[in-house]
């Protein structure tokens, strides 16, 4: 009786025109004799065929997943953490009762995919979720799990990646031994927390590679979370094309559009209206998520962004309690309406109903348009000057005043509120929102920081370094109190911002003492800042401190260690730096050194020999901060 033949051949069998015999393994026979990795690549025919994709999506290098135990630990750290910054479509409550329920089996998941990966609607897929969006999880939260770090952290992408085996996984058993592990006892490998965030990062790549043609919502969800991985890893290519895969996907589904949001209710009789409210709630926030990453990984310069706000006509998330519980409410309001009602002061429409995340969608709409200036534009070629109502500056600047100017007084940022958030268990997000409120005052006054003060209307100068600092120290102390408790998101973007923190304080000290002294006279206003004569240790402590804060993104990032160790030699720059010796800060030298920073490749070790001496402050006349540090103004560049 002859051996059966597998109804697709491997790469290897097609390749040396063999018979390719497979018993429902993991691999052919013929490979696990010869011990190849076995793959296979379908066809379009063959994907065409019933449930034959599934089998082999599945049968190709299949993804060991941890103990579910495990997977409820790094499940509940993405809630706590990666969920509370841009990706709030997942439902808690459903999300972990499926984890935890007896239908869930780490060993068979895949399994259970296949059978259930058909479902009518999205209602259903809160009981069966899309095994992709797990990886994807797994993928972007695994690097903050130092378990996860020791079992996985042996990945690599170069190394035969079909063929690693986690750490104490035994393949007789099928199951882990790690009864005499404590992640209690157990540091971040920083050189192994990469690894195990990328060996679910390829495995998710190994689902979405023959579906891209086909959207799901989920698919969605699924893509967003890889692009913010790819990001922090530095592999930009990826995670602009996944993001923009996802947007598009998205608009094919209707996300954009809110009669599309709804559900069919001939097809979902059997689920409650609360539930039907979640799935309908899930929809709008999967699509407001594509477009905060978007507007994140199209900051700053040469980057189109890949969803416009006239594509998204739908309302903007809910309260978080609201969703939690399914209790469905009528006062959301489009980013339309809610943007009208900031710039119209006839409108009567309170504010004060909008969510966290409903607010952080209206800054992002700041944040790109200041980014896009800063880094494409800036002072340069801005007329006319910044203290002119008509100037981009000021527009700009006046747009961030207005929007501070209606958050309510539970948003506005104050000692009191942080903790009052935290204790409210909303400090992550309250933290990551101004974050990015102080971010966009940072990029846009730090473009006059080097301008002679003199030449500018009388105290234009004074107050705009002072909202600069204020936002610099304020950022600071927000940032240095969540890390505390570990309640600040560990993302790239926040990673970028603790860079930029560092950088501008160690920038800053290099500017003229006399100069400080003369333009920023102790008065009563500055003293919720520091005294002037201490103005420059403060900020340089600032500095120094934020390298520190930095570690915990580099032991998790990619991107996060080029960030820390440029800091930390951007801060012996500027510390030897003299501040008579700065007429040619616009250097080729230095323009070339960190044009480039987001590669995590940076070297400016070679930037001290463009500081020259100069007579005075003549050099602050026409000073060009985007020429010495353009990649400051690209944000996302990596």
């Amino acid at each position: 009786m002859t051996s059966p033949r597998a109804s697709v051949a491997c790469d290897h069998c097609r390749g040396s025109k063999v018979k390719c015999l497979n018993f429902d393994t993991s691999k052919c026979q013929r490979c696990h004799q010869l011990a190849l990795d076995c793959t296979y690549t379908l066809k379009k025919s063959q994907l065409k065929r019933k449930n034959l994709s599934h089998k082999y999506l599945t049968k190709i290098d299949r993804v060991i997943l941890p103990p579910k135990s495990l997977i409820l630990e790094v499940v509940e750290i993405f809630f706590e953490n990666q969920y509370k910054s841009i990706f709030p479509f997942l439902h808690k409550p459903s999300f972990l009762s499926f984890i935890r329920s007896p239908e869930f089996d780490p060993c068979a998941y895949l399994d259970l995919y296949e059978s259930k990966f058909f479902q009518a609607n999205y209602c259903q897929s809160f009981k069966y979720p899309d095994p992709v969006v797990l990886i994807s999880i797994l993928a972007l939260t695994s690097r903050l799990h130092p378990i996860m770090s020791k079992i996985y952290g042996g990945f690599s992408e170069i190394d035969s990646p079909s063929s690693f085996i986690p750490k104490y996984w035994n393949s007789q058993s099928q199951k882990f031994n790690l009864s005499y592990l404590d992640s209690t006892l157990i540091e971040v490998d920083s050189s192994k927390a990469s690894q195990a965030s990328n060996y679910f990062g390829w495995h998710a790549r190994n689902l979405l590679k023959n579906v891209f043609d086909s959207p799901t919502i989920q698919r969605v969800q699924a893509l967003v979370l890889l692009s913010s991985h790819e990001w922090g890893e530095g592999n930009n290519s990826r995670s602009y094309l996944y993001v923009g895969i996802a947007a598009r996907m998205a608009l094919v589904l209707g996300l954009g559009d809110e009669k599309n949001l709804k559900l069919d209710e001939g097809s979902v009789e059997e689920y409650d209206d609360f539930m039907k409210f979640i799935a309908t709630e899930s929809k709008r926030r999967t699509i407001w998520s594509v477009y905060m990453m978007d507007r994140c990984n199209s900051s700053g310069r040469n980057r189109s962004s890949c969803v416009k706000l006239d594509d998204i006509r739908i309302k903007l998330p809910c309260q978080e309690k609201d969703f939690t519980f399914g209790n469905e409410i009528n006062e959301s309001l489009t980013f339309k309406q809610a943007n009208d009602c900031i710039h119209d002061p006839l409108k009567k429409t309170s504010l004060s109903n909008l969510s966290t995340f409903a607010f952080q969608i209206l800054l992002f709409e700041n944040w790109a348009s200041i980014a896009k200036w800063v880094g494409e534009t800036s002072r340069k070629s801005d007329q006319p000057p910044p203290y002119e109502s008509e100037s981009t500056f000021h527009k700009l600047s006046t747009e961030l005043d207005l929007f501070k100017s209606k958050l309510p007084n539970n948003l506005v940022y104050n000692k009191f509120n942080l903790e009052a958030h935290i204790a409210d268990g909303s400090g992550t997000s309250f933290g990551y929102f101004h974050c990015l409120l102080f971010l966009c005052r940072v990029f846009l006054n730090r473009e006059y920081i080097f301008c002679n003060p003199d030449a500018l209307p009388l105290g234009w100068w004074k107050a705009t370094t002072f909202d600069l600092l204020k936002s610099l120290k304020e950022k600071f102390e927000l940032i240095n109190t969540l890390h505390g408790i570990n309640k600040m998101v560990l993302a790239p973007f926040t990673g970028f911002e603790v860079f930029t923190l560092s950088a501008t304080c160690f920038y800053f000290n290099t500017f003229p003492s006399e100069v400080l002294l003369k333009h920023l006279p102790l008065t009563d206003r500055y003293d919720d800042l520091v005294k002037v004569e201490d103005i420059k240790t403060t900020f340089q402590k600032i500095g120094a401190q934020s390298v520190e804060l930095l570690t915990t993104w580099k032991n998790a990032w990619g991107l996060g260690r080029g960030w820390y160790y440029t800091a930390i030699k951007l801060q012996s720059l500027f510390e030897s730096v003299n501040t008579k010796d700065t007429d040619n800060l616009q250097n080729e030298n230095i323009r070339n050194t960190l044009h480039d920073y987001g590669n995590g490749e940076l070297d400016p070790k070679n930037a001290v020999s463009a500081f020259i001496n100069s007579p005075g402050l003549d050099f602050m006349n026409n000073f060009d901060l985007s020429s010495m540090f353009p990649g400051w103004t690209d944000a996302m560049k990596i």
